[in-house]
């Protein structure tokens, strides 16, 4: 009760350390022709999110039909890449909030454990970044005497450091919605407002459902992209490897792989270095930069020949330039 009135409330439970855990909120009105729209607007979104066939294009769209159906200040689409720094590559928003697009966030703003949370939980609101938070009752799990583990809490308090983070961002409220390939953390919907919302059970559900649907979709369109890509590269090597076949001398074959080789490795540039002679296709560094780079190759270990770096700077500082 709030003073002599009945205070209604929605309530959640699930299961943690062998106890049922019972959370609690204020509820929201539910209003059936609201429940009605979001829900016909759900359907309609997920129809058309079928028809795409880029990822980009994708989530733009997903970012747009996220606003419309949260009615936040800006929703953006974030993606990860594999050191799990994170692109912000698609957005909708209106003008109370500035534009992230394009944005580029180092891994250590998400850190592990908070993914780990994201894959656990797929989806996590916070309905005011000024509001207390409210202790659980009772503060130690009577059967193991120790905290709780509250991995699958709903209304799991946000870390105070992410809080502050958000709060410097002029954000009150936010929903992080988890998308997942293959079971892995793949990118996250993050939707901001300026104000204090609070986000209805039934709305929340909602979002969780359309997050596993759009989950499904990126997994889908990124197996099809990744098979397109092969097809691509074999039938390329085929061609390649036919020229090889038929050359009678090394410099007009290399001269004329240009741009079919680099397209192998979505390249802008290569150097091959032979024991008496030396090759540029595309974009390379100054002879200098080049044979520094080689006097660094021939001190490292490679695995069947190969050395294979995705960020050579970390390896090697000075191809930072």
């Amino acid at each position: 009760c709030c003073g002599d009135q009945p205070l209604a409330l929605s309530a959640l439970m699930h299961s943690s350390d062998g106890l049922n855990v019972l959370e609690l909120k204020p509820a929201a009105d539910r209003d059936t022709e609201t429940i009605e729209r979001l829900f016909r607007a759900a359907r309609q979104s997920i129809w058309r999110f079928d028809k795409e066939t880029d990822i980009k294009r994708y989530c733009q769209y997903v970012a747009e039909e996220m606003r419309m159906i949260t009615g936040f200040d800006r929703v953006k689409v974030y993606e990860f890449d594999s050191r799990w720094n994170g692109e912000v590559i698609a957005e909708s928003r209106n003008d109370v909030l500035p534009s992230l697009l394009g944005h580029h966030f180092p891994a250590r703003d998400i850190p592990p454990q908070a993914r780990a949370l994201y894959e656990k939980n797929l989806v996590r609101i916070m309905a005011d970044t000024e509001s207390p938070t409210v202790a659980i009752v009772p503060t130690l799990n009577p059967l193991t005497g120790r905290p709780l583990d509250l991995g699958h809490s709903i209304f799991r308090a946000i870390s105070p450091i992410h809080v502050e983070y958000i709060r410097n961002m002029g954000v009150r409220s936010t929903i992080t919605v988890s998308l997942l390939h293959n079971g892995r953390l793949w990118g996250l919907i993050a939707c901001h407002d300026a104000r204090p919302r609070r986000v209805p059970s039934y709305l929340r559900e909602l979002i969780e459902f359309l997050g596993k649907t759009i989950s499904m979709k990126l997994s889908a369109l990124g197996n099809q992209a990744r098979s397109d890509s092969m097809e691509k590269v074999r039938q390329r090597l085929q061609a390649l490897t036919e020229v090889v076949r038929t050359a009678r001398t090394i410099d007009p074959l290399i001269s004329g792989l240009d741009a079919d080789y680099l397209s192998l490795a979505g390249a802008s540039g290569s150097y091959i270095a032979l024991e008496n002679a030396s090759y540029r296709i595309g974009e390379v560094p100054a002879d200098a930069e080049l044979n520094a780079l080689l006097d660094w190759l021939r001190r490292q270990e490679l695995v069947d020949g190969v050395l294979a770096v995705d960020c050579l700077s970390a390896l090697y500082p000075p191809a930072l330039e």
